[in-house]
């Protein structure tokens, strides 16, 4: 449930990275997917999409079908947003 703490969430978000080892790459997806997401709560859509790339490269390598679809679906939103349609069709099909 979002409470409007961005800006707590993000710190979270950036500790967590940090604590993350390089070659754990089943907890390194999802918490990049959830910096992708607060990035595009935020409207940095540069970081969103920077951060949801690299969730999906992380979802598709680890196979995790569920957070590969949330994934998907993140990366859908972003190029939405930046009125990408075309894209964001391919992300929803």
């Amino acid at each position: 449930m979002l409470t409007g703490e961005l800006e707590a969430a993000e710190d979270h978000c950036k500790d967590a990275l940090a604590g993350i080892p390089a070659e754990d790459e089943a907890r390194l997806g999802p918490t990049l997917y959830t910096a992708g997401l607060l990035a595009w709560y935020r409207g940095d859509l540069q970081a969103a999409e920077y951060d949801c790339t690299r969730a999906l490269s992380y979802a598709q390598r680890v196979g995790d079908e569920r957070e590969l679809a949330a994934v998907v679906t993140a990366v859908g939103l972003v190029a939405h947003r930046q009125s990408d349609l075309e894209g964001a069709a391919e992300c929803y099909q």
